[in-house]
């Protein structure tokens, strides 16, 4: 049987369907975090491992990458230990919640597992492992504030539709939003996510936009491009 593998210029992951597939937003993310000069990375969910090996490739940082799901946990284990960084990144089985740790960070990641078209309310609960509910930012909000160390930062990636009700969240466990990106999936449909730097410093907001596709499909922006040249093999662009 082929194995369903997903290609970047230094590295493959191996993907499967009992684990969240690689798609746009993991890529956006990874390549969107600012992570040259941290040191120590913590990966939130991480999944198939895809963002802990983009920021790896990106950083000199060592890098501990958790999951709650077994199978993700296995998945991401056998990608990282394929790679050329396996020395500089740990796998851990744990959710957040169980994630016992003293250690600081200099940037938090974290691409949720969720469907957007089923998350209709942002009080709405979900409980299966590709969906996630809105406590979960709580939670990782507060995490975020005891374990960033000075001039750290988390870098998310979230849904549009929820972000005035997570503004008020990140307000009220103490982070600040210093950077927001709206991303467009083309130039003629609404935003559907937002890309989000948050830290304990006040130092404003600086916004901006990304549209992802030209009105074709799977012909990329020339702007999307250069975000995410340093990962893409063969990708079309206008």
């Amino acid at each position: 049987m082929q194995k369903d593998i997903f290609k970047f210029k230094e590295f493959e992951i191996i993907q499967n369907d009992k684990v969240h597939k690689i798609g746009t937003d993991s890529i956006l993310l990874g390549s969107w975090a600012e992570v040259e000069i941290a040191n120590r990375i913590l990966d939130v969910g991480t999944g198939t491992g895809v963002l802990a090996l983009m920021l790896a490739q990106r950083s000199n940082a060592l890098i501990t990458a958790i999951d709650c799901d077994y199978n993700a946990y296995y998945l991401a284990t056998l990608n990282i230990k394929n790679s050329k960084w396996a020395s500089r990144i740990k796998v851990i089985h744990a959710s957040l919640e169980n994630f016992n740790t003293s250690e600081m960070y200099d940037v938090i990641v974290c691409n949720p597992p969720f469907y957007i078209n089923q998350l209709k309310s942002p009080y709405e609960h979900r409980n299966s492992s590709k969906h996630t509910d809105l406590s979960f930012y709580e939670k990782l909000f507060k995490f975020s504030f005891s374990h960033l160390m000075s001039g750290g930062h988390l870098s998310i990636i979230i849904p549009f539709d929820i972000y005035n009700y997570l503004y008020r969240l990140i307000a009220e466990t103490g982070l600040h939003v210093n950077t927001f990106t709206v991303v467009y999936p083309n130039p003629i449909k609404k935003p559907n996510r937002i890309l989000l730097k948050c830290s304990k410093d006040a130092t404003g907001i600086t916004a901006d936009e990304i549209i992802v596709e030209s009105i074709e499909r799977n012909v990329f922006t020339e702007q999307y491009y250069e975000l995410t040249k340093k990962y893409h093999l063969n990708i079309r662009y206008v």
